[in-house]
């Protein structure tokens, strides 16, 4: 009798073990997290819908808006009408410097360091949190501004 009884409880135990592992993957992938964790490891996507190929800054010497002293990142040529993944191994550095993140849109023929601290000469300047990008789905995009015609030439 005592051997059907531990025969019986060993079945249990068995069946137990097999469903555990299963109840845990399911337990954590139902967890109320969101997918921000992901998203923000994989950084962000930079549009440019320009017909110009373009150098991209980043900086976290916020509030400092001029071009940075020390860059973190230089994309020297992000091409026209491209998509370009940027800071998927350093978003989470930037924002642990500094709550916004400058990005600094320059023409690739411009000269990057001294000269366009000095002049200003920017295309576009985008200062990003987590939040904004978070709620712009990950996306900051670059257009460029339409030309104005002069009301009297």
């Amino acid at each position: 009798m005592q051997h059907q009884i531990f025969q019986h409880i060993i079945q249990k135990m068995k069946k137990v073990l097999f469903f555990l592992p299963i109840a845990l993957g399911l337990m954590l992938s139902s967890s109320t997290c969101t997918n921000d964790y992901e998203e923000y490891n994989d950084g962000f996507i930079f549009q440019n819908e320009s017909n110009d190929t373009l150098q991209l800054v980043i900086s976290t010497e916020y509030p400092d808006t001029l071009y940075p002293f020390e860059p973190d990142v230089t994309y020297d040529y992000i091409l026209p009408n491209r998509n370009v993944r940027i800071g998927e191994r350093s978003l989470g550095s930037w924002f642990y410097e500094n709550s916004v993140v400058q990005l600094f849109v320059y023409d690739h023929k411009v000269p990057l360091g001294v000269f366009l601290r000095k002049h200003h000469v920017e295309l576009a300047r985008f200062e990003v949190t987590k939040e904004l990008l978070r709620k712009q789905k990950w996306i900051v995009t670059y257009s460029p501004a339409p030309a104005i015609k002069p009301e009297n030439p």
